[in-house]
């Protein structure tokens, strides 16, 4: 929509894309939260995006519901609102996907399937959910505790996947056709909701000093009727509240894999979908291409070294639970890792590395080359 100058427009509106595209006056659906703008959609719909009032109001970590899902924590829901587009609808039914080599599809989803069932944090992420993280996170000093002075507190068991399986009596709740299943939904207060994931556990709830799974639900629940992703919300009330407790003026308010399969089993599964024959070699080829096309880009509107930082607290203050004190190394870090990517020592892919990819700048046309 950015690139093709798609908005903004002098109207709230819905975009509805079928078979053609349409848009169509959406003034009532304005205001309306993520629930309510999600009832007044035409039923027969088969699928949508809307935000809520955290994109309406361009909030910078604003993000778009589909259904239950949730997407873009970098503020997709804002770009939407500065379109003035409230939501964007699909007809279903015109087609399928369908493998194009269905008995191979079919032999490799078996395969998957198996040593996805051997894999123990598979298990443990279908059996208690994405808090499954919780206590060996914590048992690492890795949980986010106070703002992320501490990595770790007595009292997080209490929002475990163990405890909340067993307190809140969770059953699946998952994305279909999803093999591992982890996503649960139980009973808070009475009331049947989603399982709050493990990124909300942790920002929602630990970050804050918060080990009670009715208050994070509550709260998961909040985020979600606006529209704002959790995490991020999460974090600006924790440094908030630091702020508050030090006497910081507000005015400083700041400005926002684990191997499951067999590898090759990717490449597979991709021929079986396209029909398209690709080694191993050329499969994490083509993942570092996008990757390195993506940072190129960025680089090419600005992002260099000074944005691929952390948090002045990282740099100077110890963890709590570190009996050491350590404080991460992020400009030695920052060497080798773009060393390894093949990046300049100002974070930018070098002439080899686009060269390699075969990534010309005409694949980023339409923005201006800035001088490294």
């Amino acid at each position: 929509m950015k690139r093709i100058q798609f908005g903004p427009f002098n109207k709230v509106l819905e975009l509805d894309l079928s078979l053609e595209i349409f848009f169509h006056n959406a003034t009532d659906l304005w205001g309306c939260n993520i629930d309510e703008g999600q009832e007044k959609l035409d039923t027969q719909r088969s699928a949508s995006l809307i935000i809520g009032p955290a994109g309406e109001n361009l909030v910078s970590f604003a993000n778009i519901a589909s259904g239950s899902r949730f997407l873009g924590r970098g503020g997709m829901g804002a770009v939407m609102g500065t379109k003035n587009l409230k939501a964007i609808i699909a007809l279903g039914g015109y087609y399928r996907i369908k493998p194009k080599n269905q008995p191979l599809f079919d032999k490799i989803k078996k395969k998957s399937m198996a040593d996805i069932n051997r894999n123990p944090m598979a298990i443990a992420n279908r059996y208690y959910g994405t808090n499954a993280n919780v206590t060996p996170v914590n048992k690492a000093g890795m949980l986010p505790v106070n703002d992320f002075s501490k990595g770790s507190h007595r009292s997080a068991p209490q929002i475990s996947g163990e405890k909340i399986k067993e307190k809140h009596n969770t059953k699946y709740h998952t994305c279909k056709p999803c093999a591992i299943m982890c996503g649960h939904k139980g009973t808070f207060k009475n009331k049947e909701t989603s399982v709050p994931e493990f990124g909300t556990i942790g920002l929602l709830g630990a970050n804050l000093g918060i080990f009670d799974s009715d208050l994070i639900s509550e709260w998961n629940d909040i985020c979600s009727k606006f529209g704002m992703d959790t995490i991020s919300a999460g974090e600006t009330l924790g440094w908030v509240m630091e702020a508050g407790e030090k006497g910081l003026p507000m005015q400083y308010f700041p400005a926002l894999a684990v191997r499951l399969v067999d590898f090759s089993l990717y490449t597979k599964t991709w021929t079986a979908v396209t029909g398209i024959s690709i080694s191993n070699s050329e499969f994490l080829k083509a993942g570092e291409r996008v990757h390195v096309l993506e940072r190129y880009r960025n680089t090419r509107e600005g992002i260099s070294k000074k944005d691929d930082t952390l948090p002045v607290r990282m740099f100077n203050e110890g963890r709590g639970c570190d009996p050491e004190g350590r404080t991460v190394p992020l400009g030695r870090m920052l060497k080798k890792y773009y060393k390894i990517r093949g990046f300049n020592q100002n974070g930018r892919p070098t002439k080899e590395t686009l060269g390699k990819l075969k990534i010309k700048p005409a694949m980023a046309s339409g923005i201006r080359m800035t001088p490294v």
